[in-house]
């Protein structure tokens, strides 16, 4: 569940761009576009032709050599940003659905900014619509194909294989059932927008900091740790409630963090979350949940014996591949994503700059036309007073 959390921030860091660099909203559709495909091909084209190579043993040929044959079915609708609707039996690694999932919700955030920009009364007709529809069609599809509320192996072989999973395909993956969270987010980057932090710091209490924040943080972790209750309980409603109504819960408690944290009296969080080193890991976060999953399933697909499990060897692994993922991910940063967002905000914003020299063009070209009727009208206007004071 706590997925959803990215989507969140993705739905607020997206309408908090439109709205304050007042780019073109298409523009920002294909940088976005650009700012995933980098590291995303190179994790494609890694499993496609050289995960094979890397490792031995009892289970290796038969899951490293299934990933990829996955990978050269599905490689193509990967690259689309589809591969989360079409063929995504064969989605790997494991993680890559979200990002199509993430980039197809930018693209709905983007249509419903740029109508709110174009025609209010429709867009809150659309937004609405949209909203129901978030809510409703997860529901739907986990009632009509009789889904568990949560994604869990049905045994062993799904452990190693979640597209093989039911709920996975039908609904885990798809954006439909994301759409709450992202609709959240941007409703709080909306906020943060229009009442700017800056402007309004510490307009909440400590007290209330206090409990907005703590309130938060229950529902974080209160949220997924009733998921067992609700999803094995008998009757068949409460699966189908918490399908409805866990993600919105989870995604409000993220809100009331972030408005905590920015409109609060609690300095140390804020504190923290501008340090130097937070801001170098973030440009990280990305490329590690690409290449985590690439760690682990090396690490499992390669398992000679039974795996001795203790609380020290879980912190060891944990911490290996976290310092792995965080290495890998600081090449995928400095190798290709960063030199790739160069050189589309480049192309970009010389095109934002001809755009706006023939803008301005036109702007000058009026206001000019404009002077030289006024101009024209005040001397017909002279000529004809001092032809009427002759007469």
């Amino acid at each position: 569940m706590y997925i959803d959390v990215f989507f969140v921030m993705s739905g607020l860091f997206l309408i908090k761009g439109l709205m304050e660099k007042k780019k073109n909203p298409w523009v920002s559709v294909v940088s976005r576009y650009f700012r995933f495909i980098g590291s995303f091909s190179i994790i494609i084209f890694y499993v496609m032709f050289v995960s094979m190579y890397t490792g031995d043993g009892p289970l290796w040929q038969r899951f490293a050599g299934r990933e990829q044959q996955k990978s050269e079915k599905s490689w193509l609708w990967a690259v689309l940003m589809l591969n989360n609707i079409i063929d995504s039996q064969f989605i790997t690694p494991i993680v890559a659905w979200h990002i199509p999932c993430d980039y197809q919700l930018a693209v709905m955030g983007t249509l419903l900014y740029v109508l709110w920009t174009k025609n209010i009364r429709m867009a809150k007709f659309v937004t609405v619509l949209v909203s129901i529809l978030s809510l409703i069609v997860p529901v739907f599809v986990t009632y009509w194909h009789q889904l568990p509320a949560m994604l869990l192996p049905d045994n062993i072989e799904k452990l190693f294989d979640f597209p093989t999973n039911e709920m996975f395909l039908k609904l885990y993956i798809k954006s439909y059932s994301r759409g709450v969270p992202y609709l959240i987010g941007m409703a709080m980057g909306y906020i943060l927008v229009m009442y700017k932090p800056v402007n309004n710091r510490r307009i909440l209490s400590k007290e209330w900091s206090i409990i907005l924040l703590s309130a938060g943080y229950i529902l974080v972790f209160k949220v997924p740790a009733s998921a067992s209750s609700w999803c094995h309980s008998n009757d068949v409603i409460s699966p189908l409630l918490f399908v409805a109504f866990s993600k919105m819960m989870l995604s409000i408690a993220v809100c009331l963090i972030v408005g905590a944290v920015e409109y609060g009296s609690i300095d140390i969080i804020r504190r923290i979350a501008s340090l130097h080193i937070i801001t170098v890991l973030s440009r990280l976060t990305f490329g590690v949940f690409l290449t985590h999953a690439l760690f682990i399933q090396q690490n499992t697909y390669s398992m000679r014996a039974l795996m001795y499990h203790s609380v020290m060897t879980e912190l060891t692994y944990a911490s290996g591949v976290a310092v792995l993922s965080f290495t890998a991910a600081a090449f995928l940063w400095l190798f290709v994503e960063a030199p790739l967002n160069n050189i589309v905000n480049l192309v970009t914003s010389s095109r934002n700059n001809k755009v706006e020299e023939e803008i301005g063009d036109q702007e000058d070209k009026l206001i000019k036309n404009g002077k030289e009727k006024i101009i024209e009208g005040v001397q017909k206007r002279t000529t004809t007073i001092n032809a009427y004071t002759k007469y």
